[in-house]
């Protein structure tokens, strides 16, 4: 009975993963801790990151090529976005974002 008392556990820590902060994260980091995100698309999310700035919103991520709507849904529970400019939150007006996102490189 322990036994299945014991396995329990330890499915439930491997699947309980840390979250990725991906306005702070590595590509490196960002391929480990999400699913279906290998090297190349970590590395086109920390590209995106540097071109417009922090990443506001998890839904952002759809701007990047090779991100889809599946890739977003099996990772929603494991991004997290902390929106920090010194001691003050960082906001960019919605205009902003449209015009990136127009002039993207890395947009599908």
């Amino acid at each position: 009975m322990w036994r299945i008392g014991l396995f329990w556990i330890i499915c439930h820590l491997a699947v309980a993963a840390p979250l990725v902060d991906i306005n702070a994260a590595s590509a490196q980091e960002i391929a480990e801790g999400l699913v279906g995100i290998g090297v190349k698309k970590a590395q086109a999310i920390v590209a995106y990151r540097d071109q417009v700035g922090q990443i506001l919103t998890i839904e952002e991520l759809l701007v990047v090529k090779g991100i889809g709507e599946k890739t977003l849904a099996r990772n929603r529970d494991r991004i997290r976005t902390v929106l920090m400019d010194g001691d003050a939150v960082r906001t960019r007006d919605p205009s902003d974002l449209e015009r990136v996102h127009s002039a993207n490189p890395l947009s599908p």
